[in-house]
């Protein structure tokens, strides 16, 4: 969604009333208006909705006579798709007044609707007037967003290493009763029937398989528990449970040991101010009557605080710190009530603390899933007593707290949210942060949740914050466009490179989720698929069909990608870990298929000397990688071939994978191009008047970027090869099919007309050269046969070396799948065809499948059958139930994996399974076992061909 640039609006108090200006670069737009002076009719005491005569006034607050126009002249560009982001700058810590401003039910404030006409908003510019209709909450306009902007008093924390990690801490079954700094309370006991940690799991799935990775907080959350998990550092911490007085209800450790962060000093009571050593000090958790616990200390001025003592570095040790050791002291307050939760008791913990903690954790965003987390503890509605504001302060909300302390981001609640609203609102906000949304949009996403709830979710962000994001969530991949095929490719030297052939061909997901060993490929891959979305559909496919026949449960292979830089792969665990999408999971402790890993190589990064021990080192860091797949992207299918072949030529392969583009299909776009890898024959020195063959050899010559060739220009087809008939036309039948090679890669369906046109009209050497460079491709071919209308050239008019067997297969097999079979040119082609496609010839004359199915027939009779397009409506489960013949295999490794296929394999016996990577290894060795494998092994992904030489 588009954003307009946004409006700041900056809050201020002046002698207790409130003015509003518009910045522009940091300076006010406008005169300031008259502040205003509201008292508490603009309060709303919690719990409570905000009543439309205080949603009057609070308009008139944040939008006076001189502030109107700027909004309405704006709201002329929005619209569906494009929104305005409102940013109200709180007034600073020294900048004092009645109650917090942040606090206030700025959502309420009603706003033209987006059926408003330009008029309607020019008389609410004019008069504060609202259209027939109401008008929408400013909370639910869909073309604004609110943000709370915040000074902060500390710059913003470094993203620390664990940048994929969303910590959850759920705290929602802690109740009882609670000392605060306050004052005694009770949290009151969940409801019967409440859900629980729903908001945990909510959260889990809603960040499965994207960049980010749950990491749960043992519930309840302790304090403790807190601290540990973002040790590790994180990039979004989510709190669900009770906020109280400034600060979060968790439950305690059971020992009467909650702790924080620095050693306990004389400084202030749970601000972390400088002690008498220099070291932070002040209470960390508050709870119940435990201060005399070892290693505690109460803290004079929070009553019944309890935190652990320790020195500078070593938060919650127990050891005694700089400042005063850790003897049990008793505070001067008054003792905590009674525990709550069984055995552990509900504790209080600073939002200070929390701060720091987050902080050095690198978070970015901090959601509080917590009643009132958003509004002034210290509430003026309440009146607390002038001993109270004196000792502690009017307060501010706990989201700007931590704002204010230097964590860039925070979402929090005002009003009241019960367990499952929260749970709702965690999994369609976390849906929208991992779309890569704004944390603002995933806000508006979030709250839709609570339509028609007291609660109102709001976004508190550092003022110098443009970005209202976490970073990028998502891989920067295209959706899977093509199927996932490729041919397998010989490692060639020299800059000749050899067609893919057709009996190469293999499905990705076969390949590579049934693997026995280990998989190391490099795929050459122009379109630059998302290929991690496509394989983790086929790990469900096998997943559910392993339940389906009630095996014992086994977890999917896990996959994962990561980006290439510099042609270095990450040297350690960790910079593994932090590289991938979607988050690195730990394997489960049961039954699992490992790990999968794609790697994008750039297209024009070398493999250095060492890039095969890279690569092994991998396989170290206690993944249990079983498969690695380097994708090579970012080039033509010429570049992404070379710097393949390269690849796997430094890896020791004797193979790698092509995945070459299709013609343009509906929303593909437009792939890159590139030169042909042999010089184009000279172009014409005179145009001819029709738009033919000169013309079309002078636009191929014209092509100055490669990856940019221009329109295809208007060629008559016909007229292209009435010229080549008439004349010399672009020379040999080598240069002639050099130019009609380059149309191919620059202008797909001008060749697939000129291809036809060949077919239909060419005559001499340039015909023949024409269905050569057709039979590189099965449907190019039969598009070529097609258009011949029976016109079949005699194999006896290529030249011995013109007509390799691959050649030869691959027109007999296309004048099967085009009906052509009948007439005295097809038998002559078979007569040099290879045995396998001789064999299938004569299966299919026989009346194949027939009744008794392929019993003993080789496997590349199999490929050649599904070649000819014989086996197109032949369900594999129904021509081979057991798996038995070799053939199966084969067409196994060239047909997508689908749930019928998954559930054909797991109905076979344990050792085919075996041989498929989806059953245990063998407990022993047996050799006749292995030498009948090894048929099936050799059908799935038999050695490279070429010519019917191996290679």
């Amino acid at each position: 969604m588009e954003r307009e640039p946004d409006i700041t609006l900056r809050l201020s108090w002046q002698n207790g009333r409130v003015t509003v200006v518009v910045l522009v670069n940091g300076l006010p737009a406008h005169e300031a208006p008259r502040a205003r002076s509201v008292g508490t009719g603009v309060l709303v005491a919690p719990g409570r909705e905000t009543p439309a005569g205080k949603a009057e006034l609070l308009g008139k607050l944040l939008f006076p006579q001189q502030v109107r126009p700027h909004v309405a002249e704006r709201a002329a560009a929005l619209g569906p798709g494009r929104y305005l982001r409102l940013r109200l700058l709180l007034p600073g810590p020294g900048e004092t007044g009645p109650y917090d401003l942040g606090s206030l039910r700025w959502e309420s404030v009603r706003l033209p609707s987006p059926l408003a006409t330009a008029d309607a908003w020019a008389r609410w510019a004019d008069s504060l007037a609202l259209p027939p209709d109401g008008g929408v909450v400013l909370g639910r306009h869909p073309w604004f967003a609110l943000v709370r902007d915040v000074v902060p008093d500390r710059p913003a924390p470094p993203p620390a290493a664990g940048t994929g990690i969303v910590a959850v801490a759920d705290a929602t079954s802690v109740h009882g009763g609670i000392t605060t700094p306050a004052g005694p309370e009770t949290v009151l006991e969940p409801e019967p029937g409440a859900p629980g940690d729903d908001d945990r799991r909510r959260v889990a799935d809603a960040v499965r398989d994207s960049r980010l990775s749950a990491l749960l907080v043992d519930a309840p959350a302790t304090a403790e528990g807190i601290r540990r998990t973002l040790l590790g550092g994180a990039r979004v911490f989510y709190f669900g449970g009770h906020h109280i007085a400034g600060g979060l209800v968790v439950a305690g450790d059971g020992g009467g040991t909650d702790t924080g962060a620095g050693g306990a000093g004389g400084g202030s009571p749970g601000t972390g101010s400088p002690g008498t050593d220099g070291e932070p000090a002040g209470s960390l958790v508050a709870g119940g009557a435990d201060a005399g616990a070892v290693g505690a200390v109460a803290v004079a001025g929070v009553p019944g605080a309890v935190g652990a003592v320790a020195g500078a570095g070593a938060p919650g040790t127990g050891m005694p710190g700089t400042g005063m050791p850790g003897t049990g002291m008793p505070g001067t307050g008054m003792p905590g009530t009674s525990p709550g939760t069984a055995g552990a008791g509900a504790r209080w913990l600073s939002v200070d603390v929390l701060a720091g903690w987050l902080r050095d954790a690198g978070v970015g965003l901090a959601v509080l899933m917590a009643c009132d987390s958003a509004t002034s503890w210290a509430d003026p509605a309440k009146e607390p007593s002038a001993d109270h504001v004196e000792r502690l302060g009017r307060g501010t909300s706990a989201a700007e707290e931590l704002v204010r302390s230097g964590v860039p981001h925070a979402v929090a609640v005002q009003g009241k949210v019960s367990h499952r609203q929260a749970a709702d609102f965690a999994g369609r906000f976390f849906s929208g942060l991992v779309r890569g949304l704004g944390v603002d949009l995933a806000l508006r996403e979030g709250a839709a949740a609570l339509e028609g709830a007291v609660a109102v979710p709001v976004l508190y962000a550092r003022h110098d914050s443009a970005d209202l994001s976490v970073g990028e969530l998502l891989p920067a991949l295209r959706p899977a466009r093509l199927a996932p095929v490729a041919h397998r490719l010989s490692v060639v030297a020299g800059p000749a490179q050899p067609p893919p052939d057709e009996r190469h061909r293999v499905q990705l997901d076969v390949r590579w989720c049934l693997a026995e060993r280990p998989v190391r490929d490099v795929l050459a891959d122009p379109g630059a698929d998302d290929l991690v979305t496509v394989l983790t559909e086929a790990e469900r496919v096998l997943l559910g069909a392993r339940a389906a026949r009630g095996l014992p449960h086994e977890e999917r292979r896990r996959w994962y990608v990561c980006e290439v830089r510099d042609g270095r792969l990450p040297a350690t665990e960790a910079a593994l870990r932090d590289a991938v999408a979607p988050a690195y999971e730990r394997l489960s402790d049961g039954a699992h298929r490992g790990a999968g890993l794609v790697l994008r190589w750039p297209v024009g990064q070398r493999p250095g000397a060492g890039v095969a021990g890279e690569l092994d080192r991998l396989h170290g860091f206690g993944w249990d990688l079983r498969a690695v797949v380097l994708q090579v992207h970012g080039g033509g299918e010429g570049e992404v071939r070379t710097t393949a072949a390269g690849l796997a030529r430094a890896l020791g392969n004797a193979e790698f994978l092509l995945r070459a583009r299709t013609p343009d299909v509906e929303g593909a776009g437009t792939p890159r191009r590139e030169r042909p890898e042999l010089p184009l024959p000279p172009g014409p020195s005179v145009v001819a008047e029709r738009r033919g063959a000169r013309e079309l050899l002078g636009r191929a010559h014209a092509v100055v970027d490669p990856d940019r060739p221009g329109p295809a220009p208007d060629i008559d087809v016909r007229a292209v090869v009435e010229e080549l008939n008439s004349g010399p036309g672009w020379g040999t039948p080598a240069a002639e099919r050099q130019v009609l090679g380059a149309v191919r890669l620059w202008w797909p369906a001008l060749y697939g007309a000129l291809l036809e046109a060949h077919a239909a009209g060419r005559t001499g050497p340039g015909r023949s050269a024409a269905l050569r460079l057709a039979a590189e491709r099965d449907e190019d071919l039969d598009r070529w046969l097609r258009a011949a209308e029976g016109r079949v050239p005699d194999p006896s008019g290529f030249s011995p070396l013109d007509r390799p067997t691959a050649f030869v297969d691959a027109v007999v097999l296309a004048l099967v799948r085009t009906g052509q079979r009948d007439g005295e040119v097809f038998e002559d082609w078979l007569a040099e065809a290879s045995e396998a496609v001789v064999r299938a010839v004569r299966l299919l004359d026989e009346g194949f499948p027939g009744d008794e199915g392929p019993e003993e027939e080789p496997a590349e009779v199999a490929v050649a059958l599904d070649r000819a397009g014989a086996l197109a409506a032949v369900r594999l489960p129904e021509l081979d139930p057991g798996g038995r013949w070799p053939g199966s295999w084969a067409l196994l490794a060239r047909r997508q994996l689908t749930p019928e296929i998954a559930g054909w394999l797991y109905g076979w016996d344990e050792e085919q399974r075996r041989a498929l990577g989806i059953a245990p290894g063998a407990g022993r060795f047996d050799l006749l076992l292995e030498d009948q494998l090894l048929v099936f092994r050799t059908a799935l992904a038999p050695p490279l061909r070429s010519e019917g030489t191996d290679v």
